[in-house]
């Protein structure tokens, strides 16, 4: 089904009402982006598409992305924005983006691919390019595919290229700022995001241009109008186009998992995933967990586990879990979702710990031992914010339920149960408080 949507999607134009209505965010048909939208808020990095562009109304939370301009890109101006720190995404094969390619040193070229070039399905207008590059964005996926695609000559490096010298996606630094260049507009359509490789790519796209909860991307296609310049400085930019700190990498990948997990959640509560499609995002998301180990600073002194870590009774084990949905005909489990919830837990425990030992409470002792919601809840008040203060004392009275002692006479050694209504909430409390933790960190690192 999805190759004949690929190949007859030329065919498919002459009868689908989306016909001149190519790239719109909320049009779901093949030659849409409504799908990648709905990825980008999911990553918690929402999609605007003003219809004008007022460069001098920039600043350091946004991120413009051209998909298939049909008017020309003020290149002065971008490069004054590029300067300032900003951030661009371009996905152009036959629009209006020249002048600024050729400002960066990258030639576009229109035409037949090389000789040797990799086909999807055996398909000329699906070419394949390869991965070149381990760079943060190419983790994602080792080949996209276009779709009648252009190709870019350059001196620069491909990320990824169809033949050597012909590349499909470039990026690269100017200044401050952070480009990436693709030859393809239709890498973001609904219709290629059914590719795997492609969807894997914008997901790692995003997670590694965008901060979650913080920045917005600024759609720009088709025709649209211009005005201003840049400020010379874009507050709240990050350093050099993207931020190279561990926390700010952990909190990058973290959103992907973030991303498939709620989308597990959701298509688990629609009744569409089948048992088989449920054990493989659980699984997924446990490797996804394991991977990210890397960029997770080691916590010292150790956690204290009676409070951080306490014991799970052993029928909720993972092992356990997988057992029942795949004997008991998807039928969910009398716990529900207390293992990813322990482990939402303990992230936002190792998060706080390091701004616990920052608190004048905790030099004075009052926090040594067994603190209460209402003395951690407190500290982090004192030393991060009122309004994460508030998030804290929320979400550990939510994880008292984690806790809770089994009903009398009751041969189960625990009764938590956890509802993935619950867990999105929780999930969307803790990522609000990893942000107003993050703020305060920027704003201490901050020249004073």
């Amino acid at each position: 089904m999805l190759a004949g949507l690929l190949v007859f999607s030329s065919l498919l134009a002459a009868s689908d009402p989306s016909l001149g209505r190519d790239f719109h965010l909320g049009h779901s048909g093949w030659n849409g982006l409504s799908r990648m939208a709905e990825v980008a808020r999911g990553l918690g990095c929402p999609v605007e598409s003003p219809g004008t562009l007022d460069w001098s109304k920039l600043d350091g939370q946004d991120i413009l992305l051209f998909v298939h301009p049909e008017t020309a890109i003020d290149d002065e101006a971008a490069f004054a924005y590029l300067g300032a720190g900003g951030r661009l995404l371009l996905a152009d094969d036959y629009g209006q983006s020249q002048a600024v390619l050729r400002r960066l040193g990258i030639e576009r070229e229109a035409g037949p691919l090389p000789a040797g070039t990799q086909l999807y399905r055996q398909n000329a207008s699906l070419p394949v390019a390869t991965r070149q590059r381990e760079t943060a964005i190419a983790r994602g996926t080792s080949e996209l595919v276009g779709n009648h695609s252009a190709f870019f000559r350059s001196a620069l490096p491909a990320t990824y290229e169809f033949t050597v010298g012909t590349g499909l996606v470039i990026e690269g630094r100017l200044q401050h700022g952070r480009f990436i260049a693709m030859a393809d507009s239709s890498l973001f359509i609904n219709n290629m995001l059914e590719l795997p490789g492609n969807r894997d790519f914008l997901v790692r796209l995003l997670v590694e241009t965008c901060r979650v909860h913080r920045d917005r991307i600024l759609l720009f296609s088709g025709r649209f109008s211009q005005r201003g310049m840049p400020p010379a400085v874009l507050e709240g930019a990050p350093l050099d186009g993207g931020g190279a700190e561990s926390v700010e990498k952990w909190n990058r990948s973290a959103s992907g998992t973030n991303l498939r997990v709620y989308e597990l959640l959701r298509s688990r509560g629609n009744g569409v995933l089948g048992d088989a499609v449920l054990v493989s995002g659980l699984l997924f998301c446990l490797a996804a967990l394991a991977l990210l180990l890397r960029y997770l600073p080691t916590v010292s002194p150790t956690q204290d586990e009676r409070f951080a870590q306490p014991p799970r009774p052993p029928e909720t084990g993972l092992h356990a879990s997988i057992v029942r949905y795949m004997l008991g005909a998807g039928q969910a489990v009398r716990w529900g979702y207390v293992y990813p919830a322990t482990l939402l837990r303990e992230e936002v425990l190792a998060r706080l710990e390091p701004w616990l030992r920052q608190s004048p409470s905790a030099h004075s002792g009052s926090t040594a031992l067994s603190p209460t919601t209402e003395e951690l809840s407190r500290c982090i008040r004192e030393v991060v914010s009122p309004r994460a203060g508030e998030l804290c004392a929320e979400l550990l009275v939510e994880f008292r339920r984690l806790d809770r002692k089994p009903s009398a006479g009751s041969s189960h050694p625990s009764s938590a149960h956890v509802s993935s209504k619950q867990l999105i909430r929780w999930h969307t409390l803790a990522t609000q408080l990893f942000a107003e933790l993050e703020q305060k960190k920027n704003r201490a690192a901050a020249p004073q």
